[in-house]
């Protein structure tokens, strides 16, 4: 929420008086305590997201040690339900104060080199400690009592989590890499050069300079006494000092601030090459580069800074530049009866010709043809012991003859006796019951005969039952002797009493043997 400067309004029993300064994520307040003492208050403004509130809160609570090393940090951190955040400072002036190390050193030049170093011990303790300010600008360090502090703290999260208007407010200091990574001391030492810079311009030109703002956080320097500092001491020395230092920086640049870029080479895919030629240059040097491919590898173009096939290239140096040489690889040649009319182009970089017969890159494993091949060998092995546990030269036995019901004639059915034809005899007094009666015999259902043969011990059924006469019997007929069921060859193999034959080849008969006919399987 906003505070105007017309409203009176009490935050957290706090009385509001003035409204001091204002961003578009921050408000700063002067305000009052219940007994009447003098604070500044830092509020938070909506907008803010839950999770961005708590990541807020847990960062200043780890500024909480710093408190008197020359960090202007909250004394307390403080929040209810209309404001999520809001940060007590005490009534120091020089929080808000438009007089920061920039504007000091227009009127003082000669201590730039005493400030800048105390400001950047100031963020190297903040690094020992793992703690990133992530707004480094030319109003985050001011100077009081001719000390360097350093204030604009509460924008690291928001900057990592992209919230938009805190962008905007760090839009002339943000970072590259805001809103895509996590911010790290690459980060401030980006700001760090910025600020240095916007103070003196001709540092831009310096070595220095490409350094510390690499695109690339990776590519930065890390270390802020070791590296930044040091370097910039000498920079500093250089530009207040140009007489004493033209020999050595003319030596080595050629003039003073005579800025130097950086040429980097690449390979693709590694290890395929070199490429000659990278280093630093000053501007407006013209440097040539060539691609060297090793032993089955050749140069086919250039990408990055260069966009050609020529080897060797020239380049021209207006800034920090990168080049890859792509080297492709050299196919194996075949022997001349193995080669097709199309096998072969010439390479029109090194007039050299190269393979491009497709039948060169490895087949992939086909495991349909392994399939089939098994398949095939599995059928082959079984016809094979097929053939050789049966005997080809064995005479094919002939099949016995089963018994046909319905072939053989039917035995003529005897005369039986008609009961309803005969006259019954009339009683005597002697017979007082009538003449016994036969019943008509029942007829037995023949059994179904079997696929193969009768059962062995099933005898063959004799014929059905005939009823005797009175006056004749028939006469006795004799069974038809049965014969014997020839033993039936087994299914696998040969009897244990019949000599095993000799084998056949697998593959067709001998030379001198007349091929039998084709046996069955079974």
């Amino acid at each position: 929420m906003t505070i105007g400067l017309d409203q009176a309004s009490l935050i957290l029993n706090y009385e509001v008086r003035e409204t001091i300064a204002e961003t578009l994520v921050y408000q700063w307040v002067r305000a009052a305590d219940t007994q009447n003492n003098e604070l500044i208050l830092q509020i938070l403004k909506d907008g803010v997201s839950k999770v961005e509130e708590d990541k807020l809160f847990k960062y200043f609570e780890d500024l909480q040690s710093f408190r008197g090393r020359n960090i202007i940090v909250p004394q307390r951190i403080e929040s209810d339900l209309n404001h999520p955040l809001v940060l007590v400072y005490p009534n120091w002036s020089d929080l808000i104060s438009e007089i920061s190390l920039e504007v000091y050193l227009e009127a003082n030049p000669e201590k730039a080199k005493e400030l800048w170093g105390q400001a950047a011990e100031i963020l190297h303790a903040l690094h020992q400690r793992e703690v990133i300010h992530g707004n480094i600008n030319t109003k985050s360090f001011i100077v009081k009592d001719e000390k360097i502090w350093l204030r604009g703290f509460g924008y690291k999260p928001l900057i990592e989590s992209g919230h938009e208007e805190a962008l905007k407010d760090c839009s002339n200091f943000l970072v590259p890499e805001a809103g895509k990574n996590n911010l790290t001391k690459a980060s401030d030492v980006y700001g760090f050069a910025q600020a240095v810079t916007a103070w003196e311009p001709r540092l831009k030109m310096t070595n220095w300079y490409k350094q510390t703002t690499n695109q690339d956080p990776g590519q930065r320097w890390q270390r802020m006494r070791d590296e930044v500092l040091k370097n910039l001491e000498i920079e500093l020395d250089n530009l207040q000092n140009p007489t004493a230092n033209q020999e050595e920086s003319t030596s080595k640049s050629g003039s003073p601030l005579i800025p130097k870029f950086s040429l980097t080479v690449e390979v693709e895919p590694p290890g395929a090459g070199e490429v000659q030629g990278a280093g630093d240059y000053q501007i407006n040097t013209e440097v040539e580069v060539k691609a060297i491919g090793k032993q089955g590898w050749y140069f086919h173009h250039w990408n990055g800074a260069l966009n050609s096939s020529d080897n060797p290239a020239r380049i021209l140096m207006v800034e920090d530049q990168k080049v890859t040489a792509y080297f492709q690889r050299l196919m194996m040649s075949m022997p001349e009866e193995f080669k097709s009319p199309e096998t072969e182009i010439q390479n029109p970089l090194n007039k050299t010709k190269i393979s491009q017969n497709p039948n060169h890159a490895k087949l992939p494993f086909n495991w349909l043809f392994v399939f089939i091949s098994l398949g095939i060998l599995v059928g082959g092995g079984i016809l094979v012991i097929s053939r050789l546990k049966h005997n080809p030269n064995q005479p094919k036995p002939e099949p016995t003859q089963q018994p046909s019901y319905t072939q053989q004639p039917k035995p003529e059915p005897t005369q039986q006796p008609s009961y309803t034809q005969q006259p019954k005899p009339e009683p005597t007094q002697q017979q007082s019951h009538p003449p016994k009666q036969h019943p008509k015999p029942r007829k037995k259902k023949p059994a179904v005969p079997p696929l193969w043969g009768l059962p062995l011990n099933q005898k063959k059924p004799a014929a059905p039952p005939q009823l005797k006469q009175q006056q004749s019997h028939p006469p006795k007929q004799h069974p038809k002797p049965r014969k014997k069921k020839p033993a039936v060859p087994p299914l696998w193999g040969l009897p244990l009493n019949q000599k095993k034959p000799a084998v056949p080849p697998l593959w067709g008969s001998p030379s001198n043997k007349k091929k039998p006919a084709d046996s069955p399987l079974w």
